[in-house]
């Protein structure tokens, strides 16, 4: 039997008045939690509140009286009973004084981590840069050495588009540069990625490229390849296959523990977001790529099977069903994918029934083994026997 876990409470609000929706979140998470005074508070917002942010920030504290704030801007936000992708939304979570938490908002690259949150950031530490003014893979990189056996989880700050990303902590509203949260308590945290994309055909070989550029793949064009992969797939243009395909990079780095299918084939998807006039693709090549590449595609079947698979081996690692959790989904596995809201929600219910989950859709999802795409990065915390 496991011991009950810490004060924990968390509320979506829908309200289409950013300052009126965050005191409704704090005030029914803190009602949850059963606290008066949350030691820390997480809140993620649409981007339809992003000129009111300073508000949001005011209402979570004034409600919450919390000692740590880590909050970001994102496309959607979903707890698990309800999201948006498109509306207003806010969500918040509180947390009580067991879990020790540090945070707040780092400089664009990271320095200082170290003596922001003490000797170690804890258990498990979430990370939220903006996608646009942080080389996200280089700060991962820069914490490295640092974190130990620390779990990392987070996402892309904003929607995907230029100025669309803010960061929260106690000072207020930071754009260009990385908001944090450090977990420390008697728990075991375990994180788990979800692809959404399914392999399809052979692997090619990059024989020719440039930095961001893939100009041969088997000694062919890398745009009549992809063209033709494309084709037998049953897609009709080439706006189709953009939308659809991703470039999988076979990695050289050792894969994290959990078995999802990029795991397992050491491939993470990127988008292809321009041709050259050399038939060539534009496609950021993440560190470690190998010289040999995968098309995968969009599927829903295989993304609500690989949820349900990462939910049962994160079961086996946490000894049990989680006891709180913070979800970062891509919008390219969310209603555009499934045409329904809380699909991936609903197979973690099914799962592990009802528990405390705060999350965010955006673009570009982060764990320990570097930055992924259309996935969803689960961090999940249960409190030790």
């Amino acid at each position: 039997m496991s011991r009950p876990f810490p004060q924990v409470g968390v509320s979506i609000s829908f309200d289409p008045d950013a300052a009126r929706a965050a005191r409704l979140a704090a005030m029914e998470a803190m009602e949850q939690a059963q606290l008066t005074e949350a030691a820390w508070a997480c809140c993620f917002f649409t981007n339809t509140h992003l000129a009111r942010a300073g508000a949001i920030r005011q209402g979570v504290l004034t409600e919450t009286h919390c000692r740590v704030l880590c909050g970001t801007s994102a496309q959607g936000v979903q707890t698990l009973g309800a999201e948006t992708e498109t509306g207003p939304g806010v969500v918040v979570m509180v947390g009580g004084r067991e879990i020790s938490a540090a945070g707040g908002v780092l400089p664009s690259d990271g320095a200082n981590l170290m003596g922001f949150f003490g000797t170690e950031p804890g258990s498990l530490l979430l990370l939220f840069p903006d996608l646009f003014r942080v080389n996200v893979e280089e700060l991962l990189g820069t914490f490295a050495g640092g974190l130990g056996h620390t779990e990392i989880a987070g996402a892309g700050s904003g929607d995907g588009t230029p100025d669309s990303g803010l960061q929260l902590g106690l000072s207020g509203p930071r754009a260009g540069t990385v908001a944090a949260l450090g977990l420390k308590g008697s728990f075991r945290a375990v994180v788990g990625v979800a692809s959404g994309a399914q392999p399809v055909g052979e692997p090619r070989r990059v024989t020719q490229a440039e930095p961001g550029v893939l100009l041969t793949l088997d000694d062919q064009p890398a745009l009549q390849v992809f063209m033709n992969t494309a084709e037998q797939l049953g897609m009709t243009n080439l706006d189709q296959a953009l939308a659809e395909l991703r470039v999988g990079f076979h990695l050289e780095e050792p894969p994290s523990p959990l078995a999802t299918f990029q795991q397992e084939n050491r491939c993470t998807p990127r988008p292809v977001t321009g041709l050259t006039a050399q038939q060539g693709l534009r496609v950021h090549l993440p560190p470690g790529a190998h010289a040999t590449i995968s098309f995968l595609r969009a599927n829903p079947a295989w993304a609500l099977e690989e949820t349900r698979r990462m939910a049962q081996q994160m079961n086996e690692d946490l000894g049990g069903p989680p006891q709180l959790a913070f979800y970062f989904s891509s919008v390219g596995r969310g209603a555009l994918l499934h045409g329904r809201r809380q699909a991936d929600t609903t197979v973690l219910r099914n799962v592990w029934g009802d528990f405390p989950l705060a999350g965010l859709m955006g673009g570009l999802e982060i764990s320990k083994g570097g930055v992924h795409n259309l996935t969803g990065v689960l961090a999940a915390l249960r409190w030790l026997e």
